[in-house]
């Protein structure tokens, strides 16, 4: 059962409390008790906005942790170390818990206002961290009258839903913002962004020059690379796609196959079969990049599968190259960005296909915008996919993707514009995110030094 545990020492005063508070240790106006072992299914119920976990009709349940009442429920061992719940009706301790039920003096709420805060607690361990059931009872904690206590909790509660309220209207700003970026990125891509910086720099060339020029000029690198001699030069297939709208000028549309380097493997999926199984994954070595690495528009860590150096150099034909156009073909398709400039080396799965762009032709990530923000282009991809339970794209879909291509100046220029726009609103937003957090502490810190009173 629950014990009461006196402080066995006098508190010293952390800070000045108003006339009529004073410091008393956790132990000294509480009860605490360990959690058992209980068999629960995931039934609860909320209070106030609090959860707390149902006992009721639940199997395995022992009478000396089932309670009736309020508490605090501490989470006292392992990775939620620190955090705790308040529970109020016919409730029962969990595993690695500490039940924290207050006295007469003490209101529940209070409690778990003071208590739900990690930095307040000492921790022991290092692999598992854990609070010491000692630790719990000889938390200093204000203790202001019961009726003051009753008043700080409902004046929190109040400037707490003001500020989840804020917190509310930050989320749909954040999705307003997605909405814009979609937006913005449409526009970087069909040449709405630059309209006014191709006024102040017209094109020096029509879209059909523009693309003879890119042909040409892919034919006479590939003929002059001595791997090439004596070889027959294949054209790129072009675009497919009858009903494609018309650019701006000096804009063209264009295959990904036609602005594909001319090195070899500029167009590759990773290894098929039983050339890479997921049983060769290791925790070091060299990192292969699979689906999970490829979000929308940036790279991620993702799972950090890795193989042997011995695996690597037998699959190193299918190496990713910097700044290389990344796109997922397998499942997930159509999610797209950029290899880093600086990444290790690293080979890609066959969920991916990376593409070398000529890159005095096409920038790289202006090629991966086109791939999710231009309408054609998504239409194109979506609307070619084979299979149903497992949807995927092909090589030969891939490299006929229509893609929409300014003068290198016009597309890099509308990268910056876009780049510029993104970070200062994610900027702010990231700073509202901030505040409203340090809002909350703010608002607690005044409470238990009587200021909210």
């Amino acid at each position: 059962m629950a014990k009461r545990v006196t402080a066995i020492a006098p508190v010293d005063e952390l800070w000045a409390l108003p006339t009529g508070w004073r410091w008393e240790r956790l132990g000294s106006v509480a009860s605490t008790v360990g959690g058992g072992r209980l068999k629960f299914n995931k039934s609860h119920y909320v209070e106030s906005g609090y959860p707390a976990y149902s006992a009721a009709g639940q199997d395995g349940l022992l009478d000396r942790w089932e309670f009736d009442g309020e508490a605090v429920v501490l989470s006292s061992i392992g990775a939620r170390c620190g955090k705790s719940f308040y529970a109020k009706g016919r409730w029962a301790s969990l595993a690695n818990t500490q039940c924290i039920m207050p006295d007469s003096e003490l209101n529940a709420r209070y409690l778990w206002y003071y208590t739900n805060n990690e930095e307040r607690w000492e921790r022991s361990g290092s692999a598992q961290p854990f609070i010491k059931p000692s630790t719990i009872k000889s938390l200093p904690i204000p203790l202001p009258p019961l009726e003051v206590q009753r008043r700080i909790v409902a004046r929190i509660d109040e400037l707490f839903a003001e500020v989840d309220d804020g917190e509310a209207a930050l989320a749909r700003a954040r999705d307003d913002v997605a909405t814009w970026r979609r937006a913005l990125l449409k526009a970087a891509v069909t040449g709405e962004l630059t309209a006014d910086w191709r006024t102040s720099n017209p094109p020096t060339e029509t879209g059909d020059e523009l693309l003879s020029r890119v042909l040409a000029d892919r034919r006479i690198r590939w003929e002059a690379a001595p791997k090439n001699k004596g070889k027959v030069y294949a054209e790129p297939i072009g675009p497919e796609g009858d009903n494609l709208p018309a650019l701006h000028p000096g804009w063209a549309w264009v295959s990904l196959a036609q602005i594909a380097s001319e090195q070899e493997r500029s167009f590759q999926s990773g290894p098929f079969g039983s050339a890479l199984l997921h049983s060769e994954f290791q925790d070091t070595g060299h990192l292969v990049i699979g689906i999970d690495n490829v979000q929308q528009g940036y790279f991620s860590k993702g799972a950090d599968h890795r193989i042997s150096e011995e695996k690597f150099q037998e699959l190193r034909r299918f190496q990713a190259r910097p700044k290389d156009v990344l796109i997922t073909v397998m499942a997930t398709i159509g999610r797209t960005c950029v290899v880093p400039e600086d990444v290790e080396d690293a080979i890609v799965t066959k969920h991916l296909y990376r593409i070398t762009t000529a890159k005095n032709v096409a920038d790289p990530t202006f090629v991966s915008t086109c791939l999710r923000a231009s309408p054609s282009t998504v239409n194109y991809l979506f609307g070619n996919t084979l299979g149903q339970t497992r949807p995927g794209l092909n090589k030969s879909i891939l490299e006929r993707a229509p893609v929409p291509i300014a003068p290198i100046a016009e597309q890099k220029r509308a990268l910056q514009i876009v780049a510029e726009q993104i970070e200062g609103t994610s900027a702010i937003l990231d700073d509202l995110k901030g505040c409203s957090a340090t809002l909350r502490q703010s608002i607690l810190a005044a409470a238990f030094r009587g200021d909210l009173v």
